[in-house]
Protein backbone atom coordinates (compact mmCIF):
# COMPACT_ATOMS: atom_id res chain seq x y z
CA UNK A 1 0.00 0.00 0.00
CA UNK A 2 1.23 3.48 -0.89
CA UNK A 3 0.26 6.23 1.54
CA UNK A 4 0.63 10.00 1.28
CA UNK A 5 0.57 11.81 4.60
CA UNK A 6 -0.03 15.55 4.71
CA UNK A 7 0.53 16.56 8.33
CA UNK A 8 2.45 19.45 9.88
CA UNK A 9 2.87 18.03 13.39
CA UNK A 10 6.31 16.36 13.48
CA UNK A 11 5.44 14.12 16.44
CA UNK A 12 2.40 12.72 14.67
CA UNK A 13 4.44 12.24 11.49
CA UNK A 14 6.96 10.24 13.50
CA UNK A 15 4.21 7.98 14.85
CA UNK A 16 2.78 7.47 11.36
CA UNK A 17 6.19 6.50 10.03
CA UNK A 18 6.74 3.93 12.80
CA UNK A 19 3.28 2.41 12.41
CA UNK A 20 3.39 2.27 8.61
CA UNK A 21 6.90 0.79 8.61
CA UNK A 22 5.68 -1.98 10.94
CA UNK A 23 3.07 -2.86 8.29
CA UNK A 24 5.64 -2.66 5.46
CA UNK A 25 3.71 0.12 3.72
CA UNK A 26 5.32 2.62 1.40
CA UNK A 27 4.69 6.18 2.45
CA UNK A 28 5.61 9.78 1.79
CA UNK A 29 5.27 12.38 4.51
CA UNK A 30 4.80 16.03 3.64
CA UNK A 31 4.50 18.83 6.16
CA UNK A 32 2.64 21.54 4.28
CA UNK A 33 0.01 22.25 1.65
CA UNK A 34 2.33 22.78 -1.29
CA UNK A 35 4.52 19.73 -0.75
CA UNK A 36 1.49 17.48 -0.27
CA UNK A 37 -0.12 18.63 -3.50
CA UNK A 38 3.22 18.42 -5.32
CA UNK A 39 3.74 14.77 -4.26
CA UNK A 40 0.20 13.87 -5.27
CA UNK A 41 0.47 15.49 -8.70
CA UNK A 42 3.90 13.91 -9.22
CA UNK A 43 2.48 10.44 -8.52
CA UNK A 44 -0.29 10.98 -11.09
CA UNK A 45 2.21 12.20 -13.71
CA UNK A 46 4.51 9.23 -13.13
CA UNK A 47 1.57 6.87 -13.48
CA UNK A 48 0.60 8.46 -16.80
CA UNK A 49 4.16 8.48 -18.14
CA UNK A 50 4.98 4.89 -17.24
CA UNK A 51 1.74 3.15 -18.12
CA UNK A 52 -1.86 4.00 -17.34
CA UNK A 53 -2.35 0.50 -15.90
CA UNK A 54 0.67 0.72 -13.59
CA UNK A 55 -0.48 1.76 -10.14
CA UNK A 56 2.86 1.36 -8.37
CA UNK A 57 3.38 5.13 -8.11
CA UNK A 58 -0.21 5.93 -7.22
CA UNK A 59 -1.23 6.67 -3.65
CA UNK A 60 -3.81 4.20 -2.40
CA UNK A 61 -4.57 6.41 0.57
CA UNK A 62 -4.08 9.99 1.68
CA UNK A 63 -4.02 10.80 5.38
CA UNK A 64 -4.80 14.47 5.68
CA UNK A 65 -4.81 16.85 8.62
CA UNK A 66 -7.35 19.67 8.64
CA UNK A 67 -5.17 22.49 10.00
CA UNK A 68 -2.09 22.62 7.82
CA UNK A 69 0.83 24.95 7.50
CA UNK A 70 1.66 26.56 4.21
CA UNK A 71 5.19 27.04 2.93
CA UNK A 72 6.14 30.66 3.60
CA UNK A 73 2.45 31.43 4.26
CA UNK A 74 1.84 31.43 0.50
CA UNK A 75 -1.60 29.83 0.94
CA UNK A 76 -2.86 30.97 4.36
CA UNK A 77 -6.47 30.17 3.45
CA UNK A 78 -5.85 26.56 2.39
CA UNK A 79 -6.81 23.84 4.80
CA UNK A 80 -7.49 20.12 4.62
CA UNK A 81 -10.87 20.68 2.98
CA UNK A 82 -9.43 22.78 0.15
CA UNK A 83 -6.65 20.22 -0.39
CA UNK A 84 -9.20 17.39 -0.47
CA UNK A 85 -11.22 19.32 -3.06
CA UNK A 86 -8.16 19.79 -5.22
CA UNK A 87 -7.11 16.15 -4.95
CA UNK A 88 -10.62 14.91 -5.71
CA UNK A 89 -10.77 17.19 -8.76
CA UNK A 90 -7.71 15.30 -10.06
CA UNK A 91 -8.98 11.86 -9.02
CA UNK A 92 -12.56 11.56 -7.81
CA UNK A 93 -11.92 8.02 -6.57
CA UNK A 94 -9.03 8.88 -4.26
CA UNK A 95 -9.36 7.46 -0.75
CA UNK A 96 -8.83 10.14 1.90
CA UNK A 97 -8.80 9.85 5.67
CA UNK A 98 -9.09 13.11 7.59
CA UNK A 99 -7.13 12.74 10.83
CA UNK A 100 -8.02 15.70 12.97
CA UNK A 101 -9.01 16.88 16.41
CA UNK A 102 -11.90 18.84 14.90
CA UNK A 103 -15.33 17.56 15.94
CA UNK A 104 -16.84 14.97 13.63
CA UNK A 105 -20.02 17.05 13.11
CA UNK A 106 -17.96 19.63 11.23
CA UNK A 107 -16.61 16.96 8.91
CA UNK A 108 -20.10 15.72 8.12
CA UNK A 109 -20.67 19.15 6.57
CA UNK A 110 -17.42 18.77 4.63
CA UNK A 111 -18.49 15.43 3.23
CA UNK A 112 -21.60 17.14 1.96
CA UNK A 113 -19.46 19.91 0.45
CA UNK A 114 -17.09 17.47 -1.25
CA UNK A 115 -19.97 15.32 -2.53
CA UNK A 116 -18.12 12.12 -1.74
CA UNK A 117 -17.30 9.80 1.10
CA UNK A 118 -14.42 10.87 3.32
CA UNK A 119 -13.24 8.78 6.23
CA UNK A 120 -12.62 10.53 9.53
CA UNK A 121 -10.18 9.57 12.26
CA UNK A 122 -10.70 11.64 15.40
CA UNK A 123 -7.44 12.69 17.12
CA UNK A 124 -6.10 11.55 19.46
CA UNK A 125 -6.14 7.90 18.41
CA UNK A 126 -4.24 4.75 19.24
CA UNK A 127 -2.09 2.70 16.90
CA UNK A 128 -4.62 -0.15 16.65
CA UNK A 129 -7.41 2.20 15.54
CA UNK A 130 -5.14 3.88 12.99
CA UNK A 131 -3.93 0.60 11.46
CA UNK A 132 -7.43 -0.87 11.37
CA UNK A 133 -8.75 2.16 9.52
CA UNK A 134 -5.87 2.18 7.03
CA UNK A 135 -6.31 -1.52 6.29
CA UNK A 136 -10.11 -1.63 6.22
CA UNK A 137 -11.20 -0.53 2.76
CA UNK A 138 -14.59 -2.28 2.79
CA UNK A 139 -16.74 0.83 3.34
CA UNK A 140 -14.73 2.91 0.88
CA UNK A 141 -14.79 0.19 -1.80
CA UNK A 142 -18.51 -0.39 -1.30
CA UNK A 143 -19.44 3.30 -1.52
CA UNK A 144 -17.18 3.81 -4.53
CA UNK A 145 -19.35 1.33 -6.48
CA UNK A 146 -22.56 3.23 -5.72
Amino acid sequence: MNVLIIEDDQDICHLYSIWLQECNYNYVITNNVEDGLYEYRKSLQQQKQENSDNFSNRFDLIILDYDLASKNNSHPTKNGLSIAKEILSLNKEQRIIFASAWPQKIFNDYIETLKCFIEILQKPFEKDIFIKMVQDTFVFDTLKKV
